[in-house]
């Protein structure tokens, strides 16, 4: 199954692309694109639910109520565009659970995991503070964004104000991924880089090691 899920998620990343170019010259329609849209959503949601070690069928199940539910929303709410928000929902949603679910009793914050799997220098107390109130921060801002994408794809007379809002809190997350490294390097003498933590994060097999 794990060898399956980098070609199929490409396959599904490039068929996404292409309606989104093709839309952009008018070969295809908004909605049509919309349709593209809530099959990755599908892949989206089914990645997420096997990679917290739910079984295949019931994440299935899951991915297709919430497809479902996408296209019973579409013929009930005029206006109602799922591009580009209806992927920001889930994958935010995804990874405000992850940040959360390792800050409860009894787990390990995912910050803390990844850098100990970069392995560069051990984590002394105070750094590791900062890196759970990080995992905090990273929760709020993930299910922040979540809810303004969500608000701007089902509310269109609020549309163009919820997306500065969103614009806003993916240029905050951006810019705080490389700021706390800065603040890390300063404050606590870490070697650990943004550039090095995002090579990290894109190797083959490492979220398999990490407990989420």
């Amino acid at each position: 199954m794990s060898r399956g899920r980098p070609s199929a998620g490409l396959m599904v990343s490039c068929a996404l692309a292409l309606a989104i170019v093709a839309q952009a010259f008018g070969l295809i329609t908004a909605q049509a694109l919309d349709y593209v849209a809530m099959a990755s959503v599908f892949w989206v949601v089914f990645a997420a639910l096997t990679g917290l070690r739910i079984g295949m069928a019931l994440a299935v199940l899951v991915a297709s109520a919430v497809v479902g539910l996408l296209l019973w929303m579409q013929g009930q709410i005029s206006g109602l565009r799922y591009m580009p928000f209806v992927l920001i929902v889930p994958a935010n949603i995804m990874m405000g659970v992850i940040f959360a679910r390792g800050l409860m009793t009894d787990r390990q914050p995912i910050l803390v995991q990844l850098i100990e799997l970069m392995n560069l220098r051990p984590l002394d107390d105070s750094f590791q503070r900062f890196v759970e109130r990080q995992c905090l921060l990273w929760s709020v801002m993930c299910f922040a964004t979540a809810g303004v994408a969500l608000g701007a794809m089902i509310l269109p007379v609020w549309r163009i104000e919820f997306s500065y809002v969103l614009t806003a809190l993916v240029i905050a997350q951006v810019g705080w991924f490389a700021l706390s490294h800065y603040y890390a390097q300063i404050r606590y003498q870490r070697p650990e880089t943004w550039w090095l933590t995002f090579k990290m994060m894109l190797r083959p097999g490492v979220w398999a090691r990490l407990r989420v």
